[in-house]
Order: C-alpha cells, then sequence, then structure tokens
C-alpha cells in the first residue's frame, strides 16, 4: 500500500491538522513516523491503476481463505496483539510457551493464533493488557526474546504496560 500512497491528512499530539507526504510518513513494514509522533491519519490519498475487476476480486477471496484459515473468526479481536521479532513469529513464540487458552476474565489467547487476544464476551482491556503481559514474560523467560507491542498501548494502558516490562516499543518511546 506504500507505493501507492501520495500523502495523509494528520491529525497531530497537539491537535493540529497537516498534510503529510509519504516521505514524511516514512512508511515500512507495520510501521510508519506517526509511531514516533503519535498522530492519527484522518484521510490519505492513493494513486491508483486500472486493473480487471476479476482479478481484483479473485486475489482479495484469496488473501481472505488464508487470513481465516489461521486467525479465529467470529469473535471479536484486535488482530495481532505483539510484532513478529527479526526471524520469528510472535504466535510460534507464544503457542511454544503453552499459552493458547490462557484466560484473564472474559480475554483469551486464541486457541487457533497465539498471537490473537479474543474477547469471550466482556472482557476489559485490563484483561488483554495482563494477557500480554503473560505472554512478554514467558517468551522473555524461555527464549530471550523481548516482544513488542503491535496495538498501540495509551494512556493507563501504557502506563501499565511500562512498569510490568518497560517502555511501550510500539510508541517509539525510549
Amino acid at each position: 500500500i506504500k507505493d501507492r500512497l501520495l500523502r495523509a491528512l494528520v491529525v497531530e499530539r497537539s491537535g493540529e491538522v497537516r498534510r503529510w507526504s509519504t516521505e514524511e510518513l516514512r512508511p515500512g513494514y507495520r510501521s510508519t513516523a506517526l509511531q514516533g509522533a503519535g498522530g492519527v491519519v484522518a484521510r490519505a490519498l492513493f494513486r491508483l491503476e486500472p486493473a480487471d475487476p476479476a482479478v481484483g476480486s479473485e486475489r482479495i477471496r484469496e488473501l481472505n481463505r488464508r487470513r481465516w484459515a489461521s486467525l479465529p473468526s467470529g469473535q471479536g479481536n484486535a488482530g495481532s496483539v505483539f510484532r513478529n521479532p527479526e526471524g520469528r513469529t510472535a504466535g510460534r513464540l507464544i503457542d511454544e510457551c503453552g499459552l493458547k487458552g490462557e484466560r484473564r476474565g472474559d480475554a483469551q489467547i486464541s486457541s487457533r493464533h497465539a498471537n490473537v487476544i479474543v474477547n469471550l464476551g466482556g472482557a476489559r482491556a485490563l484483561d488483554v493488557l495482563e494477557l500480554m503481559v503473560v505472554a512478554h514474560g514467558a517468551v522473555r523467560e524461555r527464549f530471550g526474546v523481548r516482544l513488542e507491542p503491535e496495538v498501540v498501548l495509551a494512556g493507563v494502558l501504557a502506563e501499565r504496560w511500562r512498569r510490568a516490562v518497560g517502555p511501550v516499543g510500539a510508541l517509539g518511546e525510549p
């Protein structure tokens, strides 16, 4: 998607709204300059090219098939919880720690994909955070790998994460 992005309208941490160019955004694999700046994209402009709709629809179906085969479906979740560490996958590391199915309140590490925490009905953000801390600790102890949140932790959640494991790397903090 970064190859098609022209610019984005960003609401900056200060509340100012301004256009960011692709160069300013510095898009990469699951990262942009916004993670350090704390801005939020309100609108984006892309340069698209005409293509065969049937080919595009088939590509979307194939990507969805792959996603549905590995991720939990029918359960609320926020997608991948941790970034994949260099050369490994967070889900496999968490799985190898035996944490699939681990629960806190109504939050549970998915039995289908260990890097996804599902909501069993009444999960609270703090339940999810507790599971993140458990997974982080288990992976660090067993493999010596520090998992970094993929989800953005803010406010009380960011503070509790810092107290439990250290800085919130996904926000670009020290």
